[in-house]
């Protein structure tokens, strides 16, 4: 939301990506593709993930349509002691209603000139319906 849409918004406790029908939900496929992206974020940005300690959790009771990854990770500023992570949540059972758009990266740091993409994302019709969704689904929203 905040990289998208809101300048001033909260950053988010994960990332949510729906995934399309062909894709893998395979663990091993996961973690094969987690461990490409490290080698660029890297050598982009001296970003480092601990290969050995990448979570990867199928729920379930999803039947293997839901996922849940964590990713510990160092960075060039961050100081010693446990690592944090990035947290992932991938879904391929939900129904996207709205069409998917493109919209650049808001990124206000003083590397901008070198951060110039297009990023897949929900719609905001897409985003205030799942908003509203989770409200009526879950016991204590978390959004509200």
């Amino acid at each position: 939301m905040k990289k998208i849409y809101f300048k001033n918004y909260r950053f988010s406790e994960d990332l949510d990506f729906t995934l399309k029908k062909e894709a893998s939900t395979d663990p091993r496929d996961i973690h094969k593709y987690l461990l490409e992206v490290s080698k660029i974020g890297y050598e982009l940005f001296g970003f480092t993930i601990d290969q050995k300690s990448i979570n990867i959790s199928p729920f379930p009771d999803k039947n293997g349509l839901f996922i849940q990854i964590k990713i510990p990770f160092q960075s060039p500023l961050l100081a010693s002691g446990s690592l944090p992570k990035i947290k992932l949540d991938l879904s391929k059972n939900e129904e996207l209603v709205d069409k998917e758009k493109f919209s650049p990266l808001m990124h206000d740091y003083s590397d901008k000139k070198d951060v110039s993409v297009q990023i897949r994302n929900y719609s905001m019709n897409e985003i205030f319906s799942e908003k509203c969704r989770a409200l009526v689904e879950r016991t204590r929203p978390r959004d509200l």
